[in-house]
């Protein structure tokens, strides 16, 4: 029960952060199902006889919720590199070749 409750912890921790961070890549809708998802989690690790099968319940649903926000994450992180990228580049005049060492 105790690694149950701590796994569920560093979940709505973890979600709350990323939300912070990165709330804005994903459409409002997305964000309050994550929200609410949280909640819930933090609802069930506020009772008392909150038992290791409902955290997880409640963390597997918080964990497809939040699934968008990573694939969100990633696809503006893609986007990001891509414009970073160097253009094509210019021929500087050097050439590789192949050679061999005498002895």
């Amino acid at each position: 029960m105790a690694e149950a409750r701590n796994n569920a912890e560093a979940a709505v921790f973890s979600i709350e952060k990323s939300l912070k961070e990165h709330g804005d890549k994903i459409s409002a809708e997305e964000k309050t199902a994550i929200e609410d998802a949280k909640k819930a989690l933090s609802d069930e690790l506020a009772k008392a006889d909150a038992t290791a099968e409902s955290l997880k319940q409640k963390m597997d649903a918080l964990t497809e919720k939040a699934m968008k926000l990573g694939e969100a994450v990633y696809k503006a992180q893609q986007e990001q590199s891509a414009q970073n990228a160097p253009e094509d580049k210019k021929d500087d005049g050097a050439t590789d070749a192949d050679f061999s060492e005498k002895k």
